[in-house]
């Protein structure tokens, strides 16, 4: 059988397709392929579902970084915080940040980056090659008029590549209500625009340990 890791259908361990002996590698990989480009389609259907799901107004998301540092380096690590809230206690619930990983085409947060140049993507050549793996089990925190930090890292979404100050927005398909186990948005949350100032990565500063990814 086929089990679903990551972008990808791969094969489960110990597992031979039948008539393996007279199959030629050729026909598996054709298989697979073809398995890959349907995730690859519905990825697109999911991105394309959540540009056209209404704003939730009873929640609130704020973008941030920890310490409240908005200058760093090229490659240098850049640990966020999304900040959620919601007008109305007890009736939403947002993914955890444990289980927000990069995981398949369900992700349910997308960054965006202005200008459009001077970055890219970390992961993208590896989307379409469907090589990406994990994900745990999901689980939720609810949302109320208290505040639900969630710690991430912005180089899991953006690489930075050049100099420059870049306005950055997270529209993030989280949340949905209490006792759903699903992470497809029902009502998408968008944060205000957060200004980041990205400035050389000067020798001085690499000699420091722990400093990039």
């Amino acid at each position: 059988m086929l089990r679903f890791v990551g972008r990808a259908f791969v094969p489960a361990a110990g597992f031979q397709p039948a008539g393996a002996a007279g199959t030629r590698p050729g026909g598996l990989r054709c298989r697979l392929s073809a398995r890959n480009g349907l995730i690859r389609l519905l990825a697109f259907v999911a991105v394309a579902g959540m540009a056209q799901t209404p704003v939730n107004p009873d929640v609130r998301l704020s973008l941030g970084t920890r310490g409240g540092q908005t200058a760093f380096h090229v490659g240098e690590l850049i640990p966020l915080e999304l900040t959620f809230t919601a007008t109305v206690a007890n009736r939403y619930q947002v993914l955890d940040a444990a289980d927000r990983d990069r995981w398949g085409p369900w992700d349910p947060s997308e960054f965006s980056v202005k200008p459009e140049t001077g970055w890219d993507d970390p992961i993208a050549p590896f989307f379409g090659a469907g090589i990406l793996a994990g994900s745990s089990p999901l689980r939720f925190r609810v949302l109320s008029e208290q505040p639900v930090v969630l710690k991430d890292e912005l180089n899991r979404w953006v690489r930075f590549q050049a100099p420059g100050v870049y306005r950055i927005t997270v529209k993030s398909g989280a949340v949905s209500r209490v006792g759903s186990r699903s992470v497809a948005p029902e009502q998408t949350v968008i944060s205000p625009e957060f200004t980041l100032t990205i400035v050389p990565a000067t020798n001085e500063w690499r000699k420091r340990p722990y400093s990039t990814l």
